[in-house]
Parts: structure tokens; sequence; C-alpha cells
């Protein structure tokens, strides 16, 4: 497995979890949380992984050598936030940036976009023609675009607009991970139900 030493993994655990009707974080996956088993995966390829929360509290019994916990201290619950207190709390320039209810990372996926990214200021895939922001590298140099977004209200997808982002295309990402499973995220009870049916078959089980 490749691994990505000059950067840090970035999880973003700070949203409310509605549509879910409990903190999905600390659902139930395979032997651990959620979060856990996705700062699992990430560890196979980064030295680093950081969590953003809104509250530090929550994730207390995530083992320290694991990852390091941050808050996210904007009242917004605006993706944004997460990204500004990731991104302002990491040793690294360089960041893989995505969130705790995203349980299938690609790796060899993560490996195209962080060659994607060299020379760029973010690098991001394309899947069912929209940009996937969620699963990607950013630069500390996005901070600027970000505190300016955060500010207006704008979304990461207008941010990406704004800097100099590396967009690998449909189908660049399906020869990679040819179902999009990298970019999988449980909203709901019934998406988590759905992934723990996949998460059995063969080519998916780890």
């Amino acid at each position: 497995m490749v691994k990505v030493e000059k950067a840090t993994a970035i999880i973003l655990a700070g949203g409310l979890s509605s549509r879910f009707g409990s903190n999905k974080a600390l659902a139930p996956w395979r032997g651990a949380t959620l979060i856990e088993w996705v700062i699992g995966r990430l560890r196979e390829i980064f030295p680093r992984v950081i969590v953003v929360a809104k509250d530090k509290q929550v994730y207390a019994r995530l083992r320290s050598d694991a990852a390091s916990v941050v808050a996210d201290l904007e009242r917004s619950v605006h993706p944004l936030s997460g990204f500004q207190a990731g991104l302002r709390a990491s040793p690294t320039w360089a960041n893989f940036v995505t969130a705790c209810d995203m349980p299938f990372p690609n790796a060899g996926l993560i490996n195209a976009l962080w060659q994607a990214y060299q020379g760029r200021s973010a690098a991001i895939g394309l899947w069912n023609g929209k940009i996937q922001p969620f699963f990607g590298f950013y630069s500390k140099r996005c901070l600027a675009a970000i505190n300016a977004g955060l500010a207006a209200g704008d979304s990461i997808e207008t941010i990406l607009r704004n800097v100099n982002a590396s967009v690998l295309s449909e189908n660049e990402v399906r020869k990679i991970d040819p179902h999009g499973l990298s970019f999988l995220d449980l909203d709901t009870w019934e998406d988590y139900e759905r992934a723990g049916k996949l998460q059995e078959e063969p080519s998916i089980r780890r």
C-alpha cells in the first residue's frame, strides 16, 4: 500500500447527523465505531490523523496515538468551518480531508489524488457529474479562500472554483474505484444498512 508521508488526514465529524437520528460517527462498524474504522483505514496511509469535532469530549475515547481531536469553534455547522479548523491545526502543508461517515476510502484513489495534487492547491474527483469535495487533498493555501467563503456563506464547491484545484475525471476515478464507493456517505440509517451489506461483499471486505 502506498504511504503518503508528507500529508495529514483530516476527518470532519462536526455535523448534526440530523437525518441519521444519532451521532453516526459512533455507530457500530466492524467491531468498532464508524469513526474508529475510518481512522484505522487512513492510518494505513497517513502518519497523522486529525478529527475535527464540535465537542471534543464526545471523542475522548479515541486512542491518542490513533488520532488527535481538535475543536471546531465556529457556532455554525457550515462544513467550511471544519475545513478551517482542520487545516489550521494540521502540522503539514498538504492535507487529505474526508468525513467520518465515509467508510470505504480507496487507497488507490487516494494515491491518484495525491499525484494530481502536486503543484496544485487542491485535488478532488468527479462522480455522477459532480465534484466530490469530501474526499480530496487541500493545501493550507486554501485557508484564505475558506476564511473568505465562511464570511460570505459560500459552499466548498464555490471555494474549489476559486483555487488552483485539479479534478480527476469520472473515467479516471472509475478505473480505480469502479463503483465510487470512496464517495459513499451514510446520511441515513438506510444508507448505513446498505453499506453494511456492501461491507460483507468479498471484493470489499477487509
